[in-house]
């Protein structure tokens, strides 16, 4: 059994803002108000979610400061995956999940997630589907391949700090 939950990193540097300064999007931090709000979302998370078997991030700035902060509450490292970047195959990620057993903590991006979301539940990466910064999604897995996700929920950061 593979429990998954799929959070998006918080709120971050306008991207045409950041964009002008001619700086890669790979480095776009998260913004002093996206941090506030992912301290106060992640321990609210902690109340629904109180551990995890591990914890993985997409390689690019803004995802690696929101699991600082997740790290930090749920006193757990995290690995650094490049499956999880925005661009990336939601197979890609479908395959690495095959070799996982427990409950996992990913931080990624949209598109990304809510591809992967649909390739999980549906087994094509096409849907409506969008995961809000500092949002998440859980999947359940009793046998990993596309099409075999049960979705447990998703959860927007303004549900959260309503608890």
């Amino acid at each position: 059994m593979l429990d998954v939950i799929l959070f998006r990193h918080a709120i971050a540097e306008d991207r045409l803002e950041f964009a002008r300064s001619e700086s890669d999007d790979d480095l776009r931090p998260l913004t002093v108000f996206g941090r506030e709000r992912l301290t106060k979302v992640a321990r609210r998370f902690k109340k629904l979610h109180s551990s995890f078997d591990g914890m993985i991030s997409s390689p690019l700035v803004r995802a690696q400061q929101t699991a600082d902060v997740l790290s930090a509450v749920y006193g757990l490292p995290f690995e650094t995956w490049k499956e999880l970047r925005p661009e990336a195959d939601p197979m890609a990620l479908m395959e690495l999940l095959r070799l996982k057993d427990g409950k996992y903590l990913f931080v990624g991006h949209e598109p990304h997630l809510s591809r992967f979301t649909s390739l999980a539940m549906s087994g094509a990466p096409e849907g409506s589907l969008k995961v809000k910064k500092s949002g998440f999604v859980e999947l359940r897995f009793e046998r990993v391949a596309p099409g075999l996700g049960e979705l447990g929920g998703v959860v927007a950061p303004r549900h959260l700090l309503k608890l």
